[in-house]
């Protein structure tokens, strides 16, 4: 089991509403946002940095998983992964310079 929770708030960027870490929300909820608002997540970086270091991620298998504290789960013997994460950023240059 790990620490849940290092989120000390949840924060529409739209209208500056907060929400609690233990409601179940994904976007805004306020009428004037009309879940347009994106939740910006604020982290106790203090309490984070007791449990996590770069030397700790850097010995960890790539992935979303490898970040896993920083993530909402509440019990680690029930994550499931395919592999994902760590998709390569890859240059399209035609692309680029049709765009400018």
């Amino acid at each position: 089991m790990i620490k849940v929770s290092f989120v000390i708030k949840l924060k529409c960027s739209r209208c500056g509403t907060e929400y609690s870490p233990k409601e179940k929300v994904t976007m805004c909820r306020t009428p004037g946002c009309k879940g347009l608002g994106r939740l910006d997540i604020y982290y106790n970086y203090d309490e984070i940095a007791k449990q996590l270091s770069k030397s700790k991620l850097e010995q960890r298998k790539p992935g979303v998983w490898k970040y896993k504290e920083l993530l909402p789960i509440k019990d680690e013997t029930k994550i499931i992964t395919l592999g994902e994460g760590n998709t390569p950023l890859i240059k399209v240059e035609k692309l680029g310079e049709n765009l400018d």
